[in-house]
């Protein structure tokens, strides 16, 4: 399995990906190779203008992001089908809704939130206000877990707070590759995750999320045991930071987690913030 990676982006990995060459990798562990008409889709998308439109990130207005954000969710949905299940988006929309009203960025209206018919288990995010999760992560959580849902949604929630995206894109060395920001967040964002930082504290502030939403502190952790025990059968959980390999992806969105620091570090991180709250108490 992958070796534990150096940081993502604002200094990514050493890599030549072009957006010619990703189309033609993909391959779905549900649906077997693409077929043609799948690459005819997705080449027709990277051959867009918006997919080598170069965005000024040093200053995005609400509205530019909002722009950006459209041209993302089209990017994502020429990999995936929604998931046409309105029990299921209920209950998504519902768990999201005091995770959504805890953010700091009001400029932001309602969460754009997308179930993608995919097996793998992953959930990820970009600016305007969209998440995504996978139908493969909530068969994963299963139907009477809310906790974990919530703290998989609070994690992007706050990835989306705190513009992470735009600030990994905004270094000076990615600005420098020939590519289009959206062309970039495929290669890069959304294959490889964020920093250390972001990641951390992305989960700290989940963590924090649902101790407000009166969870016990077992069950405010439960997301992360969860994945630490996936561990078991997917090593690069457990190695943290893996890139994108041959490994049946569907595409690189599919990579997201396995791209995060070790899960045995990041709930080491959030075992000290919790002994360090009940510290406090006593």
């Amino acid at each position: 399995m992958a070796a534990a990676r150096p940081a993502p982006p604002p200094a990514p990995a050493t890599a030549d990906p072009t957006p010619a060459a990703a189309p033609a990798a993909v391959k779905s562990a549900a649906r077997g190779p693409v077929t043609q008409q799948d690459l005819v889709v997705v080449n027709a998308w990277f051959g867009r203008p918006m997919a080598a439109r170069k965005w000024d990130l040093s200053r995005v207005t609400a509205e530019q992001e909002a722009e950006l954000g459209r041209e993302l969710h089209d990017l994502v949905l020429a990999f995936y089908k929604p998931v046409a299940d309105g029990s299921l988006k209920r209950r998504v929309l519902e768990a999201a809704d005091p995770i959504w009203e805890a953010r700091s960025r009001k400029d932001l209206g309602e969460p754009n939130i997308t179930i993608l018919d995919s097996d793998a288990v992953v959930a990820f995010s970009h600016p305007g206000g969209y998440i995504y999760l996978t139908r493969g992560l909530l068969d994963w959580i299963g139907e009477e877990d809310d906790e974990v849902l919530q703290f998989a949604l609070a994690h992007e929630v706050h990835h989306i707070d705190g513009n992470d995206a735009l600030r990994c894109l905004s270094d000076p060395k990615v600005q420098a590759l020939p590519f289009g920001t959206a062309t970039l967040f495929y290669l890069l964002i959304f294959p490889r995750a964020y920093t250390d930082k972001m990641e951390y504290d992305a989960d700290a502030w989940a963590y924090l999320q649902m101790r407000r939403l009166r969870y016990s502190d077992r069950m405010s952790l439960m997301f992360l045991e969860k994945l630490n025990h996936s561990a078991d059968r997917d090593a690069d959980l457990l190695e943290g930071r893996a890139l994108p390999g041959a490994k049946g992806l569907a595409s690189l969105f599919e990579n997201h987690y396995r791209a995060h620091p070790s899960i045995r570090t990041r709930l080491k991180k959030i075992r000290e913030l919790s002994s360090a709250g009940t510290s406090k108490k006593n």
